[in-house]
């Protein structure tokens, strides 16, 4: 059937309701005016074209009166916007409004302007224009590029506007969840007490498949510091989350590896072997400062500024691809303690699974080895007094592929 034949019984409103279930990303495209005051549009309908060459496309309205302003200048900017940049998206989508009002800019080499926290900008020059309907197809030959603040976009749904984020970070109706929430409950109150008395700060952490997940948290109350938004995803992969497996049979480790492509015959499967058999003998686990230029505190640090993307997932798990990530625990020394920056011990179901795993970290510099042996201890004791408090209380994780389960917490 042609678009005419169709045409005439065409229901425009079901047209945009069907439409309006797929998601799409929301952009400003700015120019210089050929009088030079710089012009905006939002839109909803930007994509990628080519590769090679590199190509996008936009889509703006026939009716539209900033497009042909953008068409004369030649050249444009692709602003992509963030979940905190609704309030930009509306004035750049109001007619008549002072668009630029709305947030601050600077001009990219051609002069066309980058707006300030846009997620990403491609700065382009116009290919070609086609007519397809009632709205141009703008081709554009991108120049220039970068990623300005690696947060979530804001995206159009149904009408509304909203933010993006993975399966796995997205809360549901999970049974098992609540089981989790429930132990985190108990320790709450013990965290709090610890962060206050030590001024650091405390976490429990949990599995759930392939990911750990921050189920409660805490700051000392004078410190002015937000406690860790709980949900937070970190990875289940070697070697992190070691002491959830420490405590089983090497068989139900099998996963855990084959998630980092370790293999028996790997150098780092007899290092990481090494530290849980340390973790079981001291029932403690020190992390040292790191001296990569990109270490696994400041990519969390990362998540919690710009919210959990997939792409600062995958760099917290690359930094596992280094070999300062797989030296084996030592005792800790006088020499050793003041490079301690976390803590972490196990909290016990009454089966004899690892529950949770709490964590100081926030340490201060230049320990005294004594100084650590007292958090250890510290810790220890609440780790114990959560332990007691469920030692009643019925604890059934599910099983895959040998390793404890534990429901996923989840949040948008």
């Amino acid at each position: 059937m042609s678009a005419t034949e169709l045409k005439g019984d065409f229901d425009a409103r079901r047209y945009r309701n069907v439409l309006g279930h797929f998601p799409t990303g929301v952009v400003v495209i700015t120019a210089i005016a050929t009088n030079g005051e710089p012009v905006g549009m939002a839109v909803g309908s930007f994509t990628s074209v080519s590769l090679d060459p590199p190509l996008v496309a936009f889509l703006p309205d026939k009716s539209s009166s900033t497009f042909p302003k953008i068409r004369e200048a030649g050249s444009f900017c692709v602003n992509v916007l963030s979940t905190a940049q609704e309030s930009v998206c509306r004035a750049f989508a109001t007619k008549n409004a002072d668009r630029f009002s709305a947030t601050g800019w600077r001009p990219s080499e051609s002069g066309a302007p980058i707006l300030n926290g846009v997620v990403a900008w491609l700065e382009c020059s116009i290919e070609s224009t086609y007519e397809a309907g009632d709205h141009h197809i703008v081709i554009g030959a991108v120049k220039n590029l970068a990623v300005e603040n690696p947060s979530v976009p804001l995206l159009f749904f149904q009408g509304g506007y909203g933010g993006f984020a993975p399966d796995a970070l997205v809360m549901g109706a999970n049974p098992e969840l609540v089981e989790q929430i429930q132990l985190a409950d108990r320790a709450r109150d013990h965290l709090d007490m610890l962060a206050n008395d030590l001024s650091v700060a405390v976490h429990a952490v949990a599995v759930a498949g392939d990911h750990q997940y921050i189920v409660a948290s805490a700051q000392p109350q004078n410190s002015g510091k937000v406690p860790a938004r709980v949900g937070r995803r970190l990875p289940f992969q070697a070697p992190w989350g070691a002491f959830f497996l420490a405590y089983q049979e090497p068989r139900q480790r099998e996963s855990w590896y084959a998630r980092a492509r370790i293999s028996p015959s790997d150098e780092r499967f007899g290092l990481l072997e090494a530290e849980m058999s340390l973790m079981r003998e001291q029932g403690f686990a020190p992390s040292l400062r790191s001296d990569q230029p990109v270490s696994y505190e400041t990519l969390l640090e990362e998540m919690d500024n710009h919210g959990p993307t997939p792409d600062l997932e995958r760099q917290v798990v690359s930094v596992t691809e280094s070999a300062d990530y797989f030296n084996p625990l030592s005792q800790l020394n006088e020499d050793n303690a003041a490079q301690v920056e976390r803590i972490r011990v196990p909290v016990f179901a009454a089966n004899g699974h690892v529950a949770l795993v709490l964590s100081l970290s926030d340490l201060p510099d230049g320990l005294a080895l004594s100084d650590v042996h007292n958090y250890v201890e510290r810790l220890k004791s609440v780790a114990t007094a959560v332990s007691a408090s469920i030692e009643g209380h019925r604890y059934t994780p599910s099983r895959k592929n040998g390793a404890s389960q534990m429901g996923v917490v989840r949040f948008v």
